[in-house]
């Protein structure tokens, strides 16, 4: 009878710890998909909205392909119009990539004086801008066919923002071609995106913070993309696992959702880290370890 008893006891603890367990579980899925559920209305809220891109309309076509020759740490991405191909970077080594438009690793590039290369964004005429996320500082590099290493000591540079938390800086880049404004984004703590003038020309630098009525949808910045037909910024974040499409007037005006069962993904892109558009519109995720998303309109 007592042993009765104490399995009866065994059997209902169990089964008061498996109800805790799933209600936790609940609990954390509803936190980490709040900000996912409202992208996905924000979807329907603009899917008619005119000169936008449509990032509701985007299937992956190529998805979590491991690169080969990178271990590790793959981070940010960059489209180079004139050779056809992408352009990333790792931070450990510092090293620059670049890769083909089916995510295979075309050649790799030392550097030294730079310590911690998170993001990096063609400007045109064999000219990268670099972002050195622990120092703060945005470096501008030349890379042609022949470049194999790029001494970060020797390059024109410019420091942006200053450092709040450590691993916590610069970690994004885009640029707009029409006016030569660069775009640098602070990861978080706090999230804030720069606009850098004058830098490119060799001319007098301006620094200024861009408004972010929608920072509150994301918990940090991991990459930044400006589609210029449109002249719309695409912000990339990490941990929210979200893509925002912000107007010119910063208003949001499209949203996507980077999870599982949503745009053809098989599982949550793990740590999207970089992102860059070809001139076809194909949208292009890298995500550490070492992983390369290939998206493209239905």
């Amino acid at each position: 009878m007592l042993l009765k008893k104490l399995e009866l006891a065994k059997t209902m603890l169990l089964r008061a710890i498996q109800l805790s367990l799933l209600s936790l579980s609940i609990l954390i899925v509803g936190c980490q998909t709040q900000q996912q559920q409202a992208c996905l209305q924000i979807q329907q809220q603009t899917s008619n909205l005119p000169n936008t891109l449509q990032l509701a309309d985007y299937y992956v076509v190529i998805n979590k392909k491991s690169v080969k020759g990178i271990a590790n740490n793959l981070s940010a991405l960059t489209w180079n119009q004139d050779t056809q191909t992408l352009f990333g970077t790792l931070n450990k080594p510092p090293t620059i990539v670049e890769l083909s438009t089916t995510g295979d690793l075309l050649r790799t590039i030392s550097t030294k004086g730079i310590r911690d290369p998170e993001a990096i964004e063609y400007i045109g005429n064999n000219q990268f801008i670099i972002a050195d996320e622990r120092h703060h500082k945005l470096l501008k590099a030349t890379i042609d066919k022949r470049t194999t290493f790029i001494d970060g000591h020797s390059l024109p540079q410019i420091k942006v923002g200053e450092v709040q938390k450590f691993n916590k800086g610069l970690e994004g880049l885009a640029y707009n071609r029409e006016t030569q404004t660069i775009y640098a984004s602070n990861e978080s703590d706090p999230i804030t995106i720069y606009k850098v003038t004058g830098f490119i020309e060799n001319q007098d630098i301006t620094i200024t913070e861009i408004n972010k009525n929608w920072s509150l949808l994301i918990d940090d910045i991991s990459g930044l993309h400006f589609y210029q037909p449109y002249q719309h910024l695409l912000v990339l974040s990490d941990e929210s696992k979200l893509i925002l499409e912000v107007a010119a007037d910063n208003q949001l005006v499209g949203c996507m959702p980077l999870i599982r069962n949503q745009h053809g993904l098989l599982s949550n892109i793990r740590q999207p880290e970089g992102i860059t558009m070809d001139d076809q519109d194909n949208l292009y995720i890298v995500s550490e370890p070492n992983l390369f998303y290939k998206f493209t309109k239905k």
